[in-house]
Parts: C-alpha cells; sequence; structure tokens
C-alpha cells in the first residue's frame, strides 16, 4: 500500500478550505435560524462563494496528483479516497482508522477507480469518531467566531454578573419592532437602542433553552419582549411577540400561555427522549451480544471450514493414491497379458 505523494502545504490548503466551507454553512444557517433574512446574510454568502471555488479548486489539483494511488494521507489520522463519482472522479475525505486501508488501497496501475459508493460501508465501519468529534467541535468554534466577527458585537450588557454581547443585527431589530420612529442610526440614536435594549434584557429572565441547547431565550415579561442569546451569551435578536389582539394584556396573556405550553411540552420530550435513549442503549447492548455471538459464530463456521477444507484435501490425497495403485495395477496386468502373449495361443472354447 502506498499514498499519494503531495506537498504538506497543498494538503494543509485543502483541510482549511474545508474547514472553513463548513464553518460558512453553519454559520448561515445560525445566523438564519435567528431571523436574518437572505439580503442581511449577503456578507456571509458571499464568503462562502469565495471559499466554495477555493475549496474546489483545491480538490481538483488533490485529485489531479492521484496518479498511481488511490489514496492521500492529510495527517491526523484524515485521509482521502479517490473515485468515481458518475462520469467525474472525486474524492473522500475522512478520519479513519489506518491499520485498516489496505482493504481499499487501489493500484492505478493493475486495478480500476472504484464507484464512491462502494466505500460507503467501509467507511461507516472504520470512521475514527474521537478525531471526527474533534473536527466538529473545531467547526462549531470557527462558526461562532465568524458569528461573532459578523454580527459586529461592539456594546455588551451586564446581566447577574455575567458580560453579554450586543450585536448590529440585535440593535437593527430594535428599531423595526420596538421603536420603529428611530429610522437612522447616529451616535446620539446609537446610546438610545443600547440604552433601551439594556433596559429591557435586564429586567428580563431566561424562559427557555432551544433545541439541541443552540441558544437560550429571554423574555422581558413587562413589555413581552423576547431575546434570543447564543450559549456563549451573545444578543442575536430580539422581538416583541404579537398574537394579534389589540389589548395587550390579552396579547401577555397568550404569549405566556403559549410559553408555558411550549414548556410542557418540551419537557414532555425530553422525558420521552430520555427513556427512548434508555431503550436504544439497551438495544445497543443486545446489538453488541449478538454482534460478539455472530463474531463467534464467523470465527466456528472459519474454523469448520479450514478443517473442511483439509478434509477435503486428505479426501483428494487418498483418492488420487487409490487412482494411483489402480493404474499401478493395470499396467502390470497389461504387462502381464503381453508376455503370456508369447507362449499362449489365443483360443476359443467351442460348444461340442
Amino acid at each position: 500500500m502506498k499514498f499519494t505523494k503531495i506537498p504538506t502545504k497543498d494538503l494543509q490548503n485543502f483541510m482549511e478550505s474545508r474547514k472553513m466551507q463548513d464553518a460558512i454553512n453553519k454559520a448561515l444557517s445560525k445566523a438564519k435560524s435567528y431571523g436574518m433574512s437572505e439580503q442581511e446574510c449577503q456578507p456571509l454568502i458571499i464568503q462562502k462563494l469565495k471559499i466554495v471555488n477555493e475549496f474546489k479548486q483545491n480538490k481538483n489539483y488533490i485529485i489531479s496528483c492521484c496518479i498511481d494511488s488511490n489514496l492521500v494521507d492529510f495527517g491526523n489520522n484524515w485521509y482521502g479516497i479517490v473515485c468515481s463519482n458518475g462520469k467525474q472522479n472525486d474524492l473522500i475525505v475522512h478520519p479513519l482508522v489506518s491499520n485498516t486501508l489496505d482493504q481499499i488501497y487501489v493500484d492505478f496501475v493493475s486495478e480500476r477507480i472504484k464507484k464512491k459508493e462502494e466505500y460507503d460501508s467501509f467507511i461507516k465501519a472504520n470512521t475514527d469518531f474521537c478525531t471526527l468529534d474533534e473536527y466538529k467541535n473545531e467547526i462549531l468554534r470557527l462558526r461562532d467566531k465568524l458569528i461573532f466577527d459578523f454580527f459586529n458585537c461592539a456594546d455588551s450588557i451586564t446581566k447577574d454578573n455575567k458580560e453579554y454581547k450586543l450585536t448590529s443585527h440585535c440593535m437593527r431589530r430594535w428599531r423595526e419592532r420596538i421603536e420603529p420612529h428611530i429610522e437612522t442610526m447616529n451616535v446620539e440614536n446609537h446610546e438610545l437602542v443600547v440604552d433601551g435594549i439594556t433596559k429591557s434584557f435586564q429586567r428580563s429572565e431566561f424562559v427557555y433553552l432551544g433545541d439541541d441547547e443552540n441558544c437560550k431565550f429571554f423574555l422581558d415579561k413587562e413589555e413581552m419582549i423576547f431575546f434570543v442569546v447564543s450559549m456563549d451569551n451573545i444578543i442575536m435578536s430580539l422581538w416583541r411577540n404579537d398574537f394579534g389582539f389589540t389589548d395587550k394584556k390579552i396579547n401577555a396573556v397568550a404569549t405566556l400561555m403559549q410559553l408555558e405550553n411550549v414548556q410542557r411540552l418540551r419537557n414532555e420530550y425530553e422525558d420521552y427522549k430520555f427513556n427512548k435513549w434508555l431503550e436504544i442503549d439497551y438495544m445497543k447492548s443486545e446489538r453488541s451480544y449478538i454482534s460478539s455471538d455472530i463474531d463467534e459464530i464467523n470465527r466456528q463456521i472459519e474454523e469448520l471450514t479450514k478443517q473442511r477444507t483439509s478434509l477435503r484435501e486428505k479426501d483428494e490425497e487418498i483418492r488420487n493414491n487409490i487412482t494411483s495403485i489402480q493404474n499401478d495395477v493395470n499396467e502390470k496386468h497389461v504387462a502381464l497379458l503381453h508376455e503370456e502373449s508369447f507362449i499362449f495361443k489365443s483360443h476359443k472354447v467351442v460348444a461340442g
């Protein structure tokens, strides 16, 4: 087995562009989950288009270098597998257990390139999950940095002895949804907006944890203003909940009732999920025992197969010996008949 020889710098460029592409995709998804429109996400989208093009170029270069082997060693247990995807060549890059790579090595001098789907089961069975988890965590850290830089978190609010960063997006939402009379942002208006958000957020209380624990929700019950806050305490956005009632008190009651309903459903869901995860853990344990039994059966089958092969070889040897002896007997019989023919006349018995 051998790896394609590619300069270390080019391998690093590929991994960096891949990492940045993954992080930008997650940053875009997170920004949109905070209520940002496509237009508002344009700076991130432009950045994504640039990195996608860079990643594509790096990927094509790596593939073009693979002229004698389908394997690329990117370091730190990350490996590339050149394969075919439709009419084009493609590159799978994944953290793998290194001592299994012999199974997928292809020498292009004597073997053909394999289809992408042929590697699916191998990758699932041989993933280096520790390395993959490290990569995912690094992507999330990079995503949050992109979000932080993108939202231009210059202002901060102190609440319960914790510092919360305030995004420019959140300030824009305050002007649009809470104080629409503030049309432009100058130094004076900036202070008014920050002061308004600060007073409202300091009155707020934590009311809900977002799905997959990716954000926290706070509610200023006096003004019925919701704040969405990232897990690293960045105030991403805000809104005043409105069910369409002209009476603010009715709207507030409806909001609190719905919040209580959502909290109840969340608790039911978490309890249900916890119990089901326990079931899954039990079933995984069962699968482990079954897998162990299967391995033992396979071991026995392998041993019996060896025994069968050995017996067949022995049987074949005996059969060949029998045939050889029979041939020897026949040869001696033929020789005997030949010698007899010199002194014994051939005759026939005629009935009297």
